[in-house]
């Protein structure tokens, strides 16, 4: 069984969702631990990661408090097989 996600790492993804237009479908199968396409999973990812680059990152590129939420969030999806 997997990690359940804290409830502040759920509103990161949720806010991740809603800014890049996830279907919220999407973000019920992943918390509900239900199989998602791989294709799904890596849009999800994308979205994560560019989030990471556009708020995760202080100015030398080593990851800020947000950023370190955000590589556990994409470490969290990754696991989901």
């Amino acid at each position: 069984m997997r990690k359940q996600l804290s409830s502040q790492m759920l509103s990161l993804l949720d806010e991740v969702i809603e800014k890049y237009g996830i279907d919220s479908q999407l973000q019920c199968a992943i918390v509900e631990n239900r199989p998602v396409s791989e294709s799904d999973r890596e849009k999800l990812v994308d979205s994560v990661v560019l989030e990471f680059s556009k708020t995760g990152l202080l100015h030398g590129d080593e990851p800020n408090i947000r950023g370190m939420q955000l590589e556990q969030l994409i470490d969290w999806i990754n696991d989901f097989s």
